[in-house]
């Protein structure tokens, strides 16, 4: 936050903060396979999925 404040004779430029956590598609591996959009879906999968919200 120190840094971000800095104005004047010296503006801070580039990375001022690095996340190191992994990104969030990262967590999922179906969504490391690409985008959900235009797969089959699976209705047995999904129908079982649903009844457990029931």
């Amino acid at each position: 936050m120190k840094t971000s404040r800095e104005w004047g004779d010296k503006i801070p430029l580039g990375i001022i903060y690095r996340n190191e956590r992994l990104p969030f598609e990262e967590h999922f591996s179906v969504l490391n396979q690409g985008p959900l959009v235009g797969r089959d879906v699976d209705r047995v999968m999904l129908k079982s999925i649903m009844e457990g919200f029931g």
